[in-house]
């Protein structure tokens, strides 16, 4: 048995055995920066928006990294987070960015690997989101080494790499032991950000996880067991073209013009088959890509749920919204994720636990009844009344089973999925006018229990849905100018 199997199975039953070391406990006055400090570098300001449809490398790839990575804004608000009161300090505050993190930490760390293709020098630049700009940490055929370190033969070499490493003590100082595991959900929120603002600005290539660790942690002067190099992103900056899942041209040579010919003269249609049929499950559309506006205006209701109902309607086009395994953060080989739903507010579908299926859209009934109650006894914290919820979903897997495929890559990615999933879901509640949150705070084997999930899955987050209070006390202030919003919504 590996570590990493240990890790996964004292993860998931931290409930009766708790992480090591026990007497770990946060010192908030001695955490981490934000952001790397590197002192004087040469730095280029990126700017927010690109210009036009014609606009250079370098004006795209800054759009592309506000979207999917910049801190956009101040949080200081009432709600039940244990830190509120502390977070009225500016030293202390609370800064917002578009990917979703467990604990707004941010433990994902970003670096621009140019080839001379976007304007500048070739090299390696630390991408600060807290500036937005790019600061030059060394000139030279970086992206050869990254490259090699990818597995890529020289005739691929992208325009760019973004490699995305984490640095685990931004996290640690707060969740000790359990930091693994929520860092690599944060990962894969990011990389879905990554992917969805990627969209009409740069080309997203493909991805390599499995990289030569050392020779990058090497290149970017960081220790592999400080820093883990989780993934390396192939960026091209030529000039976007429509994506052909997007295209609306003529399709004449995928349509069939031949049509049979009838023996029957006298057919005869019966409505029972005619209505039968227009009930089958369709595969619902693919949901578009967010706009600009849904990314930067996710938000987590940090419990303020009103216990207002949805509509199912609302809630698949949510759920739907979610593309477990449609996108490059999730190109796994590994067992698949499966939502299930807790209905506990829901018109069009009766309470109790119901499976999603993804292709159909369809929410099978498991266990009928109000769960209100076992939902919240299994939840270990007190910023939210998940009964005051309008659903909680559940995304499940195997977790082991990804681990026994691909060791300790394969418990990366199969997390990652988990949180690329996560930051979906955020996006699309927003866009449609909801309320959500998401937690990894609960007794994993008490829920799989709950959900009558098959052996070896264990729920892996959960995902609150539904209405807000009527807003109280609150201050935001905006990063972004009234200028970037008025491009992004025409």
């Amino acid at each position: 048995m590996s570590r990493t199997s240990d890790y996964v199975r004292a993860v998931l039953t931290r409930e009766d055995r708790p992480l090591p070391p026990l007497d770990h406990h946060p010192d908030f006055s001695d955490a981490p920066r934000e952001a790397k400090f590197f002192g004087p570098t040469v730095d280029v300001d990126l700017p927010r928006r690109a210009p036009h449809e014609n606009s250079q490398p370098l004006d795209r790839l800054g759009e592309w990294l506000f979207l999917a990575a910049a801190r956009t804004g101040r949080r200081l608000q009432a709600d039940a987070n244990a830190d509120t009161e502390r977070t009225r300090e500016y030293a202390r505050a609370r800064w917002s960015r578009v990917p979703a993190s467990g604990g707004s930490l941010y433990p994902v760390v970003h670096y621009w690997i140019s080839t001379g293709a976007d304007g500048l020098i070739p090299g390696v630049h630390h991408y600060s989101a807290l500036h937005h700009r790019l600061q030059r940490l060394s000139a030279g055929p970086a992206a050869e080494v990254v490259r090699a370190a990818a597995g890529l033969p020289a005739d691929q070499a992208p325009d760019g790499w973004l490699l995305t490493t984490v640095k685990f003590w931004r996290n640690a100082h707060k969740y000790g032991s359990f930091t693994y595991h929520v860092v690599t959900m944060d990962h894969g929120a990011q990389l879905a950000a990554l992917d969805d603002a990627a969209v009409g600005r740069v080309g997203v290539l493909g991805r390599t996880w499995a990289l030569d660790e050392a020779a990058v942690a090497g290149l970017l002067g960081v220790d592999p067991g400080q820093e883990g190099v989780f993934a390396a992103t192939a960026v091209d900056l030529s000039l976007v073209r429509p994506d052909a899942a997007t295209t609306t041209g003529p399709m004449l040579d995928a349509v069939v013009s031949r049509r049979d010919r009838e023996w029957s003269r006298r057919p005869v249609h019966f409505a029972a088959a005619t209505d039968l049929q227009g009930e089958a499950p369709q595969r619902p559309p693919t949901p578009a890509r967010p706009a600009p506006l849904d990314l930067v205006r996710r938000r987590t209701s940090f419990g303020r749920f009103s216990g207002a109902a949805v509509d199912v309607a609302e809630l698949r086009a949510v759920l739907d919204g979610v593309r477990p395994g449609r996108a490059p953060a999730e190109d796994l080989a590994a067992p698949p994720l499966t939502l299930h739903v807790v209905a506990l507010a829901v018109d069009g579908l009766a309470p109790g636990v119901h499976r999603y299926d993804p292709g159909t859209g369809a929410m099978t009934p498991i266990a009928p009844g109000d769960h209100a109650a076992a939902l919240q006894q299994s939840y270990f914290l007190q910023n939210y009344d998940l009964g005051k919820a309008a659903a909680v979903v559940f995304c499940a897997g195997d977790l082991d089973g990804a681990v026994r495929q691909d060791g300790t890559l394969g418990y990366r990615r199969a997390n990652a999925a988990v949180g690329a999933a996560t930051q979906r879901f955020y996006v699309t509640a927003s866009s449609g006018g909801l309320a959500a949150g998401a937690a990894l705070g609960f007794n994993n084997v008490a829920l799989a229990e709950l959900l009558r999930l098959p052996a070896g899955q264990f729920p892996l987050i959960l995902w609150m849905l539904g209405r807000d209070r009527a807003p109280g006390a609150s201050y935001r202030f905006e990063l972004f100018t009234g200028e970037d919003l008025r491009g992004w919504s025409q």
